[in-house]
């Protein structure tokens, strides 16, 4: 009888690739990455440093400063400036990764495996988040306080005396040139105006010798004197007043300080926290003064370090999109993407600053932007 040939039934089972974060791919991207991302960011404070010290070497040299001024200078310079420029780092990072990955057909091999540009962008996007976590401790507790350092020590460079005070957020307190001692609320150097303006005149044994308030202060350029309004004059002979003066009308008065004088001492907002630059603009409103610019400081502190998570999320389409055309390529293209962002960014800082915009709408609108924006290329990408 006639016999059945029978085959071998040969199973073929290729490994599915497991839910688990991190896995061997997820390392391999993310050290990938940190590689990266260490040589993006030591180029980008590199530049930034050449930059700056091209500008102060004439400071520098003539004033003789020591080693022991200007490495603390560009010590914690380096760390605003990092924060400043964490966004475009991760912007190139993500592009040069991801471009030299598929240039070596590690990204079509992993597709080839089954997985999805979605999940092989996961380690990246917690790289940026990482990213993100410490420009908000930066931002929160480190540059408040080297922001500060920075002035100070750059008064150093340039030889400029740095007026003596004690200040809160929402107090200034300046010794002056003579005998006065001045205390305002704030100084507006566009307007060269001081707000709630007290000075305290003092005699040569330090005995109080005259009070003077103003609800404002302007300095009159023409007279070289500083223009009064809305206060009054007190004026003293041991503890006792011998005479007091309410004017409403402006008054000129001369004081040897001049508005140079006070916008040394500005208090900006990188040198305040949170908290001290909410409480400082709640005292602006409480008496009377819209200060949106302030407002626009206020949100920038929580919205900038969100800006490295969104520079990821927009990267990832052009980067999956370059193919093979090489790092240089993306470097190219984060550059025009970064121009983009940074020019919508202070387009809107700008409408907020001046009150065309709420300023929470204006320093959240670009991040919700370019999130949309990305999401829609994205869906363009075959995954």
């Amino acid at each position: 009888g006639g016999g059945r040939r029978e085959g071998a039934d040969v199973l073929l089972r290729l490994p599915r690739p497991r839910l688990v974060f991190p896995n061997l791919i997820d390392r391999y991207v993310i050290r990938s990455f940190g590689f990266v991302f260490l040589l993006v960011a030591a180029s980008g404070l590199s530049i930034y440093v050449i930059a700056d010290l091209s500008e102060i070497i004439e400071d520098v040299i003539k004033n003789q400063v020591p080693r022991t001024v200007l490495f603390p200078y560009y010590r914690f310079l380096s760390l605003q400036i990092f924060y400043d420029i964490a966004p475009v780092l991760v912007l190139v990072t993500t592009l040069i990764t991801f471009s030299l990955l598929s240039r070596s057909n590690e990204v079509t091999a992993l597709k080839a495996l089954g997985v999805s540009l979605f999940r092989l962008a996961v380690p990246a996007v917690a790289a940026a988040g990482a990213v993100f976590l410490l420009s908000a401790y930066l931002q929160t507790e480190v540059l408040p306080a080297s922001n500060a350092r920075v002035a100070r020590l750059k008064d150093v460079i340039e030889a400029r005396e740095t007026p003596r005070t004690f200040r809160r957020a929402d107090r200034q307190w300046l010794f002056g040139q003579g005998r006065y001692v001045y205390n305002y609320l704030r100084y507006d150097p566009r307007s060269e105006s001081l707000q709630r303006l007290q000075v305290f005149e003092f005699d040569e044994q330090h005995g109080l010798v005259g009070r003077l308030f103003a609800q404002e202060a302007t300095y009159d350029e023409a007279s070289g004197r500083w223009l009064f309004d809305d206060g009054w004059a007190r004026r003293f002979e041991r503890s006792e007043v011998t005479d007091y003066t309410h004017f409403s009308a402006p008054r000129l008065v001369d004081y040897p300080e001049t508005p140079e004088y006070f916008a040394s001492e500005i208090k900006a907002p990188e040198q305040m926290d949170y908290d001290d630059l909410r409480d400082y603009i709640a005292e602006l409103e409480t008496s009377g003064q819209a200060v949106p610019e302030l407002r626009v400081q206020l949100h920038n502190k929580i919205a900038y370090p969100v800006i490295s998570l969104v520079m990821a999320l927009v990267a990832f389409p052009f980067a999956f999109r370059l193919g093979r055309q090489g790092a240089l390529y993306g470097i190219g293209l984060s550059v025009v993407l970064g121009i983009v962002f940074i020019g919508i960014y202070a387009f809107f800082s700008t409408l907020g600053e001046t009150a065309a915009l709420p300023p929470l709408v204006a320093v959240w609108s670009p991040n919700l932007l370019f999130s949309l924006l990305a999401v829609y290329l994205f869906l363009g990408v075959r995954t």
